[in-house]
């Protein structure tokens, strides 16, 4: 019963008798979470092998009792003793799943706890137990049936009429196929082809034509089964029948399911709440500017308004799509972390890696206009999702973690989860909403004329004036008034937020990537990783590890320069002596991976990918805009003016950087429009963002020290084109004096109050330069606006090396010095 400070509060009894009939005690199967296919097939095919034992065990043992005293009889017996305590060894699945690997290794900072060597687990160790050790030879020689069920690939044609009757294997093709629509395709040709016959012979002349040997040849050439209309497979559970020793055969089916399932098990538990999860939480809460997702799709909700039992013949009942979103952060200013649950609703079919990036960049968005997490501010996205290789791990997925990253400067960690094991705060929060929706359309529905302040009642109309009426709509207006039944105070959970979708929201569907490379291998591809990092530093590209990790030891190599971050092996995780190969290599090394457009399929559109690296562009001149301070400095590379008199920096790998100073705030140009700057005119384009601000100027033979003019040259500075809006610059102080030059120039540059850029800045500037290469797109904003304008922003869009200049080396006396200060 319910025990309160020692004393019983409410007997079981008592709790029987008031409990409702329908609900009964949890038995261990009721408690078990886990669905996924290969606990599933080997958990039954283990309880299967015991059945069958045990009737072997009876066999083997009337068998002993009629054989005759002798040493043979002596010899079995000894055998039979040594197979049932062989047997006995297999207590679960899992244990036996974990006797063909080699013993576990403790990891102390684990508290002790066990694990495999990652080589036992991808089946590469040349030490793990020999096949034979593993099942006794009395079942790899037994010739009896031993019965068992395995889910396989069930084949259905997609002709109604024709369904699973007629499916057929092509041995040569190793591919099946529909016997009935094969069968029809030859008939079909052949009614074609007498058709044409008899055309043939009534426009010829009354001599009737032969059958020639080719058209013989045809008539008998079999039908191509790969023109015939696809079929469907869906894996479906399968009942199979095999000897024991063809079942127990080495490299026969027993023994590739033990390696999933060691492979799986380990997965489980190293992806788990106690290792990974709770480390993943502790490091985003060690950082303020962290966040941590948890994500995942609901089964696709479908209400029957006011219980119809015949809804689906009163019309059709459009299902919405659901991806919860469970938040924890820190907001910005306060000094505790919130729990925030996001629900995107949407009536889209789709699922898939644009629909996620979508619903992501919404929520980044909101905290930001909340003011709650800043996305200049934003250091690192932590997203833990389950394994659907569509939404959340596959080429395209992984690539828009790139345009993520790159928009909010910061890194994307990908946390993929074992499927099907145990459920999360998002599955129970999307349980929760589906019921609410249950409630309140199992209500009786608003009349046309009725109004009601009843959030329980809603209008069910499919269609109104003509058009159909947002079933995802409906869902968001009941979710939107779903109030808490306990106090902020009493609850984790502080806030719901529900976000509805429009399918205009989602873009670049048809941007598909090939990631790579893989080695190639049993769990070698990206199936077999469970973290990526999308890094803004690292360009177009993504880190991938095996399993995620977040000990203090793989937290510091992260926080390495972008040259050492992912290289090499990481001998600094708690977990190296599971993953260590040899002392140059790991198996959770981390691994560059590149995009390379898969243009041979049909779900890659070059303009979408041209759109999303111009959105991307975007994002980014929307952060750089947000580094502006008034008096501050920026860069941007260009194309040198054609007057000599104009500042330009010609840096040692011949490209051209201005610098300049910031005199006012950016700001998003509403409207297309030209403004004139220094009797210049600029034009500028809606959406983009902007700001003004003043050149700087070398100061002559002296690297990296700039001089600015309060009278001098202004500028419109497209953000897009900043490399960066806020460099420090170093000023002239006896800690930072200026280079060896004539005493004269030093008194003229000195009331200037010179500026020096850091040679690790400048490093910066070049690697920041080499990585927006791949956005040198044409931006087209308005589609009804003049191109030809464009041209008067080739100074700020373009970078080039310009035309040859002079050498500052060539300067060989104080007077030409003095005559390019004055100049200048």
């Amino acid at each position: 019963g319910a025990i309160v400070d020692g004393k019983i509060r409410f007997s079981e009894t008592f709790l029987r008798d008031v409990m409702p009939n329908h609900i009964k005690r949890a038995t261990e199967r009721t408690k078990s979470m886990c669905g996924c296919k290969t606990c599933t097939v080997f958990i039954d095919m283990f309880q299967n092998l015991l059945l069958w034992r045990t009737k072997f065990v009876k066999s083997l043992e009337l068998k002993l009792s009629a054989m005759p005293d002798g040493r043979d009889k002596v010899d079995f017996e000894t055998k039979f003793d040594e197979y049932k305590a062989h047997i006995a060894k297999d207590g679960s699945a899992w244990s036996a799943a974990q006797r063909i690997a080699c013993d576990r290794l403790v990891v102390e900072e684990m508290d002790n706890d066990k694990f495999p060597h990652f080589s036992c687990v991808l089946n590469q160790c040349s030490k793990c137990p020999d096949w034979s050790d593993v099942i006794h030879e009395f079942e790899r020689n037994s010739d009896l049936p031993f019965r068992f069920s395995i889910f396989s690939k069930h084949a259905r044609c997609l002709v109604k009429e024709h369904s699973d009757r007629f499916i057929d294997f092509d041995e040569t093709r190793k591919q099946h196929f529909c016997l009935k629509c094969k069968i029809e395709r030859k008939d079909e040709w052949r009614k074609e082809k007498e058709k044409k016959k008899k055309a043939d012979e009534k426009n010829a002349s009354s001599k009737k034509r032969k059958t020639t040997e080719a058209e013989e040849e045809e008539e008998n050439e079999d039908i191509d089964i790969s023109t015939l209309p696809k079929l469907k497979y869906k894996e479906v559970r399968t009942k199979k029948t095999m000897p024991m020793k063809e079942f127990m055969e080495e490299k026969g089916l027993y023994e590739q399911w033990m390696h999933e399932m060691h492979y799986h098990i380990t997965h489980v538990k190293m992806l788990g709440a106690r290792v990974c999860a709770r480390r993943v939480e502790e490091e985003v809460k060690s950082n303020r500017f962290y966040i941590l997702f948890k994500r995942d799709h609901t089964e696709r909700y479908t209400g029957r308004p006011n219980e119809e039992t015949q809804s689906e013949g009163m019309g059709h009942v459009e299902d919405v799509s659901i991806e919860g979103a469970w938040l924890l952060y820190k907001p910005d200013g306060d000094t505790h972390y919130r729990e925030v649950m996001y629900f995107h609703i949407s009536d889209e079919k789709a699922q898939n890696g644009a629909t996620v990036k979508a619903n992501l960049w919404h929520s980044l968005q909101d905290l930001d206009e909340r003011g709650e997490i800043p996305m200049d501010k934003l250091q690192a996205i932590f997203d833990i999702v389950d394994g659907s290789s569509v939404q959340y791990r596959c080429g395209q997925v992984l690539h828009s973690m790139t345009t993520i990253a790159e928009k909010t400067r910061s890194k994307y960690y990908r946390i993929v989860q074992c499927p099907g094991h145990g459920k999360c705060v998002v599955d129970g929060e999307c349980g929760r909403a589906k019921t609410r929706c249950d409630l309140v359309f199992s209500q009786v529905p608003l009349k046309a004329e009725e109004e009601s302040e009843n959030r329980l009642r809603l209008d069910i109309s499919k269609v109104e004036d003509g058009k159909k009426v947002s079933q995802a709509e409906n869902v968001f207006k009941i979710l939107i008034d779903w109030e808490f039944s306990k106090p902020a105070h009493k609850r984790k959970l502080q806030e719901r937020r529900p976000h509805l979708r429009h399918p205009d929201d989602t873009l670049h569907r048809n941007t598909k990537m090939i990631a790579g490379p893989f080695e190639s291998g049993w769990h070698m591809g990206m199936g077999g990783h469970y973290n990526f990092i999308g890094d803004w530093e690292l360009k177009e590209e993504v880190a991938a590890r095996r399993i995620p990790c977040s000990c203090q030891g793989c937290r510091n190599r992260l926080k390495k320069p972008i040259a050492e971050r992912y290289k090499g092996p990481c001998k600094e995780c708690i977990f190296w002596k599971i993953f260590k190969i040899d002392e140059d290599r790991g198996w959770n090394d981390y691994r560059i991976l590149s995009f390379t457009p898969d243009k041979n399929s049909n779900k890659f559109d070059e303009e979408e990918y041209q759109d999303l690296l111009m959105h991307t562009m975007r994002g980014i001149a929307h952060m750089v805009a947000r580094d502006v301070r008034v008096g501050g400095y920026g860069a941007y590379p260009g194309l040198p003016p054609e007057d000599p008199s104009k500042p330009r920096h010609k840096q040692d790998d011949g490209f051209v950087l201005y610098f300049v100073r910031w005199t006012c705030k950016p700001w998003q140009v509403v409207e297309d429009e030209v403004i004139t700057v220094d009797g210049e005119e600029v034009q500028l384009r809606k959406g983009e963002w902007v700001c003004k601000g003043k050149w700087l100027y070398d100061v002559p033979r002296a690297r990296h020290w700039y001089f600015h003019e309060p009278e001098g040259d202004e500028v419109v500075v497209r953000m897009g084109q900043v490399l960066s809006a806020d460099i420090d610059m170093a000023p002239l102080d006896d800690s930072n004096p200026l280079p060896r030059m004539p005493e004269s120039v030093r008194r003229q540059v000195t009331p200037k109050n010179p500026i020096k850029l850091s040679l690790d800045e400048y490093d910066w500037l070049m690697d920041e330069m080499d990585r927006r290469e791949r956005f040198n797109v044409e931006e087209v904003i308005d589609s009804e606006s003049d191109e030809s304008d464009s041209e008067d922003d080739s100074d700020d869009d373009e970078s080039g090396s310009g035309e040859a200049e002079s050498d500052e080396s060539e300067m060989e006396s104080e007077s030409e010095i003095e005559e390019e200060i004055e100049s200048e």
